[in-house]
């Protein structure tokens, strides 16, 4: 499946370097998260998701995912979904 990433003018993919991030736990078993980010037009900006336990741990499975292939020689830009 193909992710629809955020694109500028140019095609390329647009990002933005993650400067921090933070997470605590809710009521009803649910966390927040939130995600500082630098961005061009503004020193700094933030997104915060709510999450549930079942979101955090696939987010968990994906993350451990994404760094072995970042850390092999595999790596070659392909998404995990």
């Amino acid at each position: 499946m193909e992710i629809p990433y955020d694109m500028d003018e140019e095609g390329n993919v647009v990002v933005h370097p993650v400067v921090g991030f933070q997470m605590a736990v809710v009521d009803n078993g649910l966390c927040i998260v939130r995600i500082e980010y630098r961005r061009e037009t503004a020193p700094t900006a933030a997104i915060q998701l709510v999450v549930s336990v079942d979101q955090v741990r696939d987010l968990i499975g994906k993350l451990e995912g994404i760094l072995e292939l970042a850390t092999s020689s595999r790596s070659s830009g392909h998404p995990m979904n």
